[in-house]
Formats: C-alpha cells, structure tokens, sequence
C-alpha cells in the first residue's frame, strides 16, 4: 500500500499512550446519517476478479467531526464480551494521504472480509465540542458500497516490490514487537521502530495477511497508521489470533542505502523493497498475559 501518515497519527497516539496507562476512553457510535453530520466523503471498490477487492475512501469533508482523530478499520465480530457489547476480530488505524486537498485511504482484502469491515471516522469532539476520555465515531460497513458502487478493475501500472532477504541485523534495522493476549482468542501487537537502519526513511509500515490457500494472493493488504513516541517510530494492530498468526508487517522503502529504486523503460515504472516480520514468531516468544 501507498499510504503515508499525516497529522492523524499524532492524536492516534495520543490515545495509544492512555491504553497503556489503563485510562480507557468511552467511544459512542453516532446514529446521525453522513448528511446530518455534514460529512462529504467517497467510497470506491474495485473488483480484481481474484475473489479480492481493494476499497478506497475519499473524505472532502471532515463536517461536525472535525478535527479527525483516526481513520479506524473495525472487522466487528459475532463474539460478545463478558460485561456486554461485541468483539473485534480486527481493530487498526489506517495511515491516510492528503491529494488535492482531500484525505484519502485504501485497504487491499479478501471479498468476505470486505462484507463484514467498517471503516470508522473517529473524533475526540463533536461540534467543536471535547469532553474527557469520550470519542465518537461514525461507521460506513463497506458491504453497502460493494453492492452499489463496484467496479471491474482496469489496467493499471503497478509497481513491484522486493523481499528482502538480510536480517534486521545485516539491514541495521532496530526494532520491538511486543503483543498482548487478551484471553479472548485476540492478541494486540506493538511494533516500536527505534531505528529505520539501511531501510531510512520508511515509505510506510504494512499489515499484510497472506492468503491461506496456498496461492500468491493476499487476504488483507494496507498501511497501518504510525506516530512517534519518545523517538521511536510505533504502530499497533489488534487483531484475532488466526489472522495475527498468518499476519506479516512490511516495513517498505523507495530506497535501499539511500539508492532509489526507480527506473526507466518506456515508461517510468517505480519498484520498492520490504523487510517482512512474521508476527507468528513474536506471538510463541514474546506474548504476555493482560493484567
């Protein structure tokens, strides 16, 4: 994915950092329509024909929820917790991309995923209006634009990407990943970039989830919002221990040693290079129980 963070992430991990010392906010799911909150935004799916579809939303117009605190990806779940409500079997924020003046972010993932997804606009105000420890968010299912607004997709230029084969060592990269098992068949997993070594700057920090199948095809492909704490470049997934055992974060690059990647052959084709960490090895060696 394509997608760089912008002035979300710092709010996003404003929120982050409150998680960690136990002071939970209480979110409430606004049931106004997108008009009565004034909010101009688009959503596009484009079918590959591959059983995956890739959702691009394009907000004009922040309205009443002004200013955004995050633009969250919510796979909502039929599991209920014990006190009430249900479950996620996948809860990230989305890096985002200002182009001509509009917020734009784009999810590559497996059709049936995509029918049961929300993307949530979440905001710490309303009206201009804070109170502490409360968000709001308002939910848009992706199902609803499957049916009215697909597409086939056209022929597009892509670029082509390059595993790297180098440990994190031999790249100098410097790294954490540290999840979290909340004992309900879910785990939250922390990466915490402390240098970005030969891989410098970062284009962006991916969440990629291969496909089960056996083929070459992904389940879920997107960039994952980032924001720095005392330093350190982090971003966090929460997520249901199936999909976090396939799951791999990309930390992609233009360049490699300060070489960009790309060339010139009739047209101009841009390639780029990705260190791959399997969250799978970090679940086995570096999972602690939540207090």
């Amino acid at each position: 994915m394509f997608m760089r963070t912008l002035r979300l992430s710092s709010m996003v991990f404003a929120a982050i950092v409150l998680a960690a010392n136990r002071a939970w906010a209480l979110g409430f799911r606004l049931g106004e329509t997108k008009e009565q909150l004034k909010l101009d935004y688009e959503v596009s799916v484009v079918d590959h024909g591959t059983g995956r579809v890739t959702v691009t939303l394009t907000i004009a117009d922040e309205g009443r929820l002004k200013p955004l605190r995050s633009v969250d990806l919510d796979f909502p779940s039929k599991d209920k917790h014990k006190d009430g409500g249900y479950m996620a079997d996948l809860w990230l924020s989305l890096a985002t991309k200002k182009v001509d003046g509009k917020l734009l972010v784009s999810v590559h993932l497996k059709r049936e995923l995509a029918e049961q997804a929300e993307i949530h606009l979440k905001t710490g105000s309303l009206d201009g209006k804070r109170e502490a420890l409360t968000w709001y968010y308002h939910a848009i299912p992706i199902a609803k634009y499957m049916k009215n607004g697909e597409r086939k997709a056209a022929n597009l230029a892509w670029a082509e990407g390059f595993r790297l084969g180098e440990t994190k060592e031999q790249l100098k990269l410097k790294y954490d990943v540290s999840s979290v098992d909340h004992g309900t068949g879910r785990v939250t997993v922390t990466l915490t970039i402390v240098d970005q070594g030969k891989l410098k700057p970062l284009d962006s920090v991916d969440l990629v989830i291969p496909s089960k199948d056996g083929t070459s095809f992904v389940d879920l492909d997107l960039s994952l919002a980032t924001g720095k704490v005392d330093g350190k470049l982090l971003a966090r997934v929460h997520l249901k221990r199936e999909l976090a055992e396939r799951a791999e974060i990309h930390l992609k690059t233009l360049s490699l040693d300060g070489k960009k990647t790309t060339e010139t052959w009739e047209t101009e084709v841009s390639g780029w290079y990705f260190h791959a960490i399997p969250i799978a090895e970090y679940l086995k060696n570096g999972e602690r129980k939540k207090d």
